[in-house]
């Protein structure tokens, strides 16, 4: 609560992309660490929860927290279905599916311009808190 307010915009920016990505991290290291599946999908999982974000607070003008539920809604939808038919693929056959997932999401992605912004990414203002 007092962090915030001692640092400058700079390192609020940047510990908050240290956090995220340490949360990309932790996943992958659940994933691989503990299950032993290696995962090049969690991008797209990853990708999912953010446009999740992003859509909701540019189309349904929702705040911060409701955004962050309804993201993590779409993207446990979405990694639910994955695993229905991933988890029962092993060894090399979990990694091609999951390669595949995360190269269909990217091109997914990038030819809706009109939903995702394409290469440019989506542009809206900092919702309040």
């Amino acid at each position: 609560m007092v962090l915030p307010h001692l640092l400058s915009m700079y390192q609020r920016t940047l510990l908050t992309e240290i956090l995220i990505w340490s949360l990309f991290a932790m996943s992958l290291d659940v994933m691989y660490g503990y299950a032993g599946l290696l995962s090049f999908g969690h991008s797209a999982f990853f990708g999912v929860g953010a446009y999740g974000v992003a859509l909701s607070i540019m189309h349904w003008h929702a705040n911060l927290w409701l955004a962050l539920l309804a993201a993590a809604v779409v993207s446990c939808l979405f990694t639910c279905a994955v695993a229905a038919f991933a988890v029962r693929a092993k060894g090399h056959y979990f990694v091609v599916i999951t390669i595949v997932i995360s190269l269909v999401m990217f091109f997914a992605a990038m030819g809706r311009r009109d939903i995702t912004g394409g290469d440019d990414g989506l542009i809206f203002s900092r919702p309040p808190l």
